[in-house]
């Protein structure tokens, strides 16, 4: 999802807390259609503000069953 364009909208929780939601083109077929075993993917996004990398996210490690 490096190059991909992904959709970010912010929320105000409290004033050091936001939500983040994170939307991608839900179009996209990441895992290869031809594998029928089951592909772990995990997802990384980086905190910037003001240019500035102030923290990392890391998703849970998500199995993906299966391709449609």
């Amino acid at each position: 999802m490096k190059t991909d364009k992904v959709l970010t909208e912010t929320f105000k929780i409290t004033d050091d807390a936001v939500k983040l939601n994170v939307i991608h083109d839900l179009t996209k077929i990441y895992p290869d259609r031809e594998k029928s075993e089951p592909v772990t993917s995990q997802f990384k996004f980086d905190v910037y503000y003001k240019s500035k990398k102030i923290s990392s996210i890391k998703t849970e490690k998500l199995k993906i069953l299966t391709v449609q």
